[in-house]
């Protein structure tokens, strides 16, 4: 079966018409927020070479692994609760399918840390095998939260069954995403952030340029998370029949 981009992205469209304000409380609170709170208390080292990089991107992650980690798993709260509200035809609240998504959570963060180490060690073999396998794994959550999936290397094995013949297409779609979004957040960055340095600097409010443009690069973060969940919620009916109802839900 061939995946269709434009039927896939014309189901994300729908979905986040319908659903646009559940998205949005969720979004809010599980996505804007938390990385707000790490760009405030813990930004990410920048400048210097390549390997100057890397040791002050290490340094950064020692220092602040448990405030990242706080984070990283808010998110993980977040983007189950995206899923849920996309793939559950039952229409739940907010407050179900925040519960439902800490119900999942040991499983989805387990899954996530075995498929790391699996795209990881394809990208370790040529980069090429890497990619790869991120198109082949990227509809995991869609399993986990559609299939009420819990051991981490059923959903793995799964997810390789739902996506097989499918990756470079999956990859391919996703890349268009993350490139349209990468495009975006450089020159809202550039623009606006030239305009919030003049602001500081003409009007001497110590910072308040720095906040703005801080809460602009997690609004962005925040809507490309959930148009990339809500993708892939799409991508996911797209390649699994479609059930009633979600089990375990």
């Amino acid at each position: 079966m061939k995946i269709s981009f434009s039927g896939v992205w014309d189901e994300t469209v729908r979905l986040l018409r319908t659903n646009a304000s559940l998205f949005f409380a969720i979004a809010g609170v599980f996505l804007f927020l938390p990385t707000l709170v790490s760009g405030y208390f813990a930004p990410e080292p920048t400048g210097g070479g390549e390997a100057a990089t890397l040791a002050a991107f290490l340094a950064h992650v020692r220092e602040n692994w448990l405030l990242l980690l706080v984070v990283n798993l808010i998110g993980f709260v977040g983007n189950l609760a995206l899923l849920i509200l996309a793939l559950d035809e039952g229409r739940p609240t907010v407050g179900r399918a925040i519960g439902a998504a800490f119900i999942l959570l040991p499983f989805y963060f387990f899954a996530s840390f075995f498929s790391g180490i699996i795209i990881g060690i394809g990208i370790m073999a040529l980069i090429v095998p890497g990619l790869y396998l991120m198109g082949r794994l990227a509809p995991m959550g869609p399993v986990i939260v559609a299939e009420n999936r819990r051991s981490p290397f059923d959903v793995i094995r799964r997810t390789f069954a739902v996506t097989k013949g499918h990756g470079w297409a999956i990859l391919g779609l996703i890349m268009i995403v993350v490139l349209t979004f990468w495009i975006v957040s450089i020159a809202a960055t550039a623009v606006f952030g030239s305009i919030f340095l003049l602001l500081d600097r003409s009007a001497g409010t110590g910072g308040l340029g720095a906040m703005l443009l801080l809460l602009l690069q997690a609004a962005i973060v925040a809507a490309f998370n959930t148009v990339l969940m809500v993708l892939l919620a799409s991508l996911y009916r797209r390649l699994v029949p479609r059930e009633p109802g979600i089990n375990g839900i």
